[in-house]
Formats: C-alpha cells, sequence, structure tokens
C-alpha cells in the first residue's frame, strides 16, 4: 500500500472497476501493437537506398480494433473517475471539454467528419482531454495497481520490443533503419511505465530491476538506431542513482559504470554494423527542416484558435501531413492554445508542485518527449500516458496526504 495515504470507505465497487478497466486496457494495447508485428513485412523505401525500411501489416484491421476497445475503456476510465472523484478543478475540466466539445463540433458540422472519425481516428478528439486524467491519482487503489505493475509492465513491453528489432535487424539486414514499426511502439509504451515506475515507487529494492529495463530500452533504442530514445533511459538511470540513498549511492555509481562500459564493448562486438549506423547519425538534424517546412507554410497566428482536424501541410511526398515530431505545436496545429495550455498546467504543476526530485525528473523526461526528444512519442489516449497522467495525479495526492497525516501526528501530541 502507499503510506500516508487515507481515504473514505466508500465506493469499493467503483474503484475496483477502475482497476479492471485500466488493467484490461493495459492488455489490449499491448495486444494491438502484437497483433500488428505478427502480420509484419518491411519494404525498401526506395531503390536508391538500401538501408532504410518502412513497415507494413496484414493485420491491421485487428490492431486497430484493440487499439480502438483499449480507447474506448480508457475513456470509460475517465467518465467513471470524474463521477467518482468529483475533483475540485472545474476550470481545468471545463477548458478541456471546451475545447473537445468544440472542436468536435466543427469537425462534424463543417469538417463533415464522422463522430467516431473525429473521436479516435488520425487526429484524435480525445487528447483534449487526456490531461484529465490526473483526476486517477486520488484513486487509491488505482494509484497502487499502476504502482505495482508498472515495472512489470515496462520490462514485457521492453522485451517484446527487442524480439521485435532484433527480428526486423535479421530480415533486413544489421545497421539497417526503420520509421514508425511495432518496435517503436513498445518502445514507447515501456518507457511511459517505466517514466510511472520510477516517479511513484522509490523502494530500494527495485532500483535494479528499474536499471535492467533502462537497459533494455536502452539496447532497444540501439536495435532502433534511435539517439533521442536512447538519451531518454540513460538520463532516467542518472536520476535513479543520484536519487538512491547516501550510503548506497557511489557503489551503485560504480557499478552502473561499469556495467555501461562493458555494455557497450559487448554491443560494440556483437552488433558493430548497427552502432556504427547509431554513431553515423550522431551528427544529423532532423528535427530543424521540419520546422521551416511547417512555418514556411501555416501561419503562426492559426495556431491560436487551431486549423481543425483535416488541416496539414505539405511535406515530402506527402500533400496534406497532419502529424508534427513537437507534440505541443501538432497539438495547437489542430485545436488552438487551450488544449495546449490544459496540458501545460498539469506538466509545470507537476514539476514545480510537491513532488519528490525524481518524480519532477520524470515528468521533465516526458515534456521534452513531447518537445521532440523521442520521436513516434505520441500524444494520445493509451494505457502508457494515461498512467503517466494517474502518476502526475498521485505525486500530488500522495504529498496531500502526507500532510494531513503529519497534521493529525502533530495534533495528537499537542492533545497529549
Amino acid at each position: 500500500m502507499i503510506a500516508g495515504h487515507n481515504i473514505d470507505k466508500g465506493g469499493i465497487l467503483n474503484r475496483s472497476l477502475t482497476v479492471i478497466l485500466f488493467s484490461i486496457a493495459v492488455w489490449l494495447g499491448l495486444a494491438s501493437i502484437f497483433v500488428r508485428d505478427i502480420g509484419a513485412s518491411y519494404h525498401v523505401v526506395s531503390q536508391w537506398d538500401s538501408t532504410r525500411f518502412f513497415f507494413e501489416t496484414s493485420l491491421g484491421g485487428i490492431g486497430t480494433f484493440l487499439d480502438l476497445c483499449q480507447q474506448i475503456l480508457l475513456l470509460c476510465l475517465l467518465f467513471l473517475l470524474l463521477l467518482e472523484r468529483k475533483p475540485k478543478n472545474r476550470l481545468l475540466i471545463l477548458a478541456a471539454f471546451g475545447s473537445f466539445v468544440i472542436y468536435g463540433l466543427i469537425a462534424i458540422a463543417d469538417e463533415h467528419i464522422q463522430l467516431f472519425d473525429a473521436l479516435f481516428g488520425g487526429v484524435p478528439l480525445v487528447m483534449c482531454i487526456v490531461p484529465l486524467m490526473i483526476i486517477g491519482g486520488e484513486d487509491r487503489e488505482l494509484l497502487c495497481f499502476i504502482r505495482k505493475y508498472s515495472l512489470p509492465a515496462a520490462s514485457l513491453a521492453l522485451l517484446f520490443g527487442i524480439l521485435s528489432a532484433f527480428r526486423f535487424q535479421m530480415i533486413c539486414g544489421w545497421g539497417t533503419t526503420i520509421g514508425w514499426c511495432p518496435a517503436r511502439d513498445y518502445l514507447a509504451i515501456g518507457m511511459s511505465f517505466l517514466w510511472v515506475s520510477a516517479g511513484l515507487n522509490m523502494c530500494s529494492g527495485v532500483f535494479s530491476r528499474q536499471i535492467a529495463a533502462c537497459v533494455l530500452a536502452c539496447l532497444l533504442s540501439l536495435l532502433l538506431a534511435t539517439r533521442s530514445w536512447l538519451i531518454q533511459p540513460l538520463l532516467l538511470i542518472l536520476v535513479l542513482t543520484v536519487s538512491s540513498p547516501v550510503k548506497f549511492r557511489f557503489k551503485r555509481t560504480v557499478v552502473l559504470l561499469l556495467v555501461c562500459v562493458i555494455a557497450v564493448l559487448g554491443v560494440s562486438i556483437v552488433m558493430p554494423d548497427v552502432v556504427d549506423r547509431l554513431i553515423g547519425r550522431i551528427g544529423e538534424d532532423t528535427r530543424t527542416g521540419q520546422y521551416d517546412i511547417f512555418f514556411n507554410q501555416v501561419d503562426s497566428k492559426s495556431l491560436i484558435f487551431g486549423n481543425g482536424m483535416s488541416a496539414g501541410y505539405q511535406y515530402g511526398d506527402e500533400q496534406n501531413y497532419r502529424w508534427f515530431d513537437n507534440q505541443l505545436l501538432y497539438l495547437a496545429f489542430h485545436f488552438g492554445l487551450v488544449p495546449v495550455l490544459v496540458l501545460a498546467y498539469v506538466l509545470v504543476k507537476t514539476i514545480f508542485g510537491n513532488a519528490s526530485l525524481r518524480a519532477k525528473s520524470v515528468c521533465m523526461f516526458y515534456t521534452l518527449a513531447l518537445f521532440g526528444l523521442s520521436n513516434y512519442y505520441s500524444f494520445a489516449l493509451n494505457c502508457g500516458v494515461v498512467a503517466i497522467f494517474i502518476s502526475f495525479g498521485g505525486y500530488e495526492y500522495l504529498s496531500r496526504s502526507t500532510m494531513a497525516t503529519s497534521a493529525s501526528a502533530i495534533e495528537s501530541v499537542n492533545s497529549d
């Protein structure tokens, strides 16, 4: 159980239901990636470049169905939490649902988008209300469940991701690269749950398992030759070590340095082509060009009110490319500044609130991912992102509970 947490005894069935909804959503989320990976096929991007591939799947329909089921369950979870918790921050809820309703009406009435596509399509309307999942942090049973199982979920996703990436390298050749693929989805969901574990579970007993999961994330990043994702687990390793108890800190630092040196040498020997490919990409600039292309076509003033779900810009061969690596800019491009401010409020409040240094660091790492440090990381309604926001709400709730417990203890002492 989580120390310092007191809650009323009512509503046990509802709280059990939140755990059931979330746990099923996690399995559906993992299953949707797994199914796509089963039907995977890889093709060379162009006849002039035999080292870059793109991904296709013969089971995309089943994978999409499972993903939709995951999102519907998480949406039900949000509404259940709103009814059960009765949160006090009504302005935040009003802003999020106001954007949700207004841009939904615009999509249906003006852009002639079907309701289901508007909610869960390529540019999903549900993005506007994802930050409200912080309410889940006040649900004791749900928070305890996420705290307990986030690390196993992260490890499972990263292991499946390594198998998927290893299979890709075996099929297409060592040192080849690929854009979006199931292995990247496994990496994203794995890191999401790893962030949650690092922020919520600071027991010394799980340190070695958290570090092992970080090493798995590093290995998966190497297999995918993605620089940005390699940085994230390395940063988390640093924070986990620095935030260790003083008596363990020096020993753990030395051991980690030795492990890192051995790991780098081992990977260089076993997979030299993969390492060479990653080193060759160190000097590449894959971000500035997208910003130049975007702002040459999109008026920055249009980001205030957004351009709607169907808005896009010409990017490469795509005539109406609707996505952007910077998730905050992507959100503003379609839905304006209000949803961005809702998201920013939650992030800023977590970073500058009463959370622990490790929890604040996790929030900063997640914010960097949203800004584009971790490519193909989407701000979306999925189990990994939902777990992150529930944990953000949990930081604040746990700090309030701890202060309330301390105040009760002081009153008890004074009365004696």
